[in-house]
């Protein structure tokens, strides 16, 4: 017995510098805190309505119906279609299906481009708002999101962050 409670004061012995020296660790996603911005969704909004977006959206909208169309001409016509015609068909719904595929790499190229430049210009502001939340929060050691591996949720201020953001904005 007298074993049992020495090892079980060694143990608490070695624990309570251990808690004692525990610190409160967070993490934040700074791309994300800005990029759900209420400016931010704004500005996405706006440039996804310009009428360049909007033209574009409306031609791979156009090329997806016609292909659906040629698709199903095809396979309803199939028996009757010589070799020739066969293989034309599907060269031309391949063109739309590349043709399709340019639009689109285009329209996501140009949201990500969008996005990469809210977040570059907006660094400085979000990472005095994160530093603001932290030591709110008592938070002794913050980290970005993208170096870490695993953590609860508990421990993501992100939305706190973005709120401190948007009270910013207000102000």
């Amino acid at each position: 017995m007298k074993n049992v409670i020495k090892a079980s004061l060694l143990a608490l012995a070695f624990a309570l510098p251990v808690a004692a020296n525990a610190q409160n660790i967070a993490v934040v996603s700074l791309e994300n805190a800005i990029l759900q911005t209420e400016l931010a969704q704004e500005i996405i909004s706006k440039e996804e309505g310009n009428a360049v977006f909007k033209d574009k959206t409306s031609q791979l909208e156009k090329l997806s119906a016609e292909l659906k169309t040629m698709a199903e001409n095809y396979q309803r016509d199939e028996a009757v279609l010589s070799a020739e015609q066969k293989q034309a068909q599907q060269q031309l719904m391949e063109s739309k299906q590349s043709e399709g595929l340019a639009i689109q790499q285009q329209l996501v190229n140009a949201q990500q481009q969008l996005r990469t430049a809210l977040v570059r210009n907006n660094q400085q502001i979000v990472f005095q708002a994160a530093q603001q939340v932290a030591e709110d929060e008592g938070v002794d050691i913050l980290l970005n999101a993208s170096s870490v591996l695993y953590m609860k949720d508990v421990n993501d201020i992100t939305a706190k962050v973005t709120d401190n953001l948007n009270q910013k904005k207000d102000q």
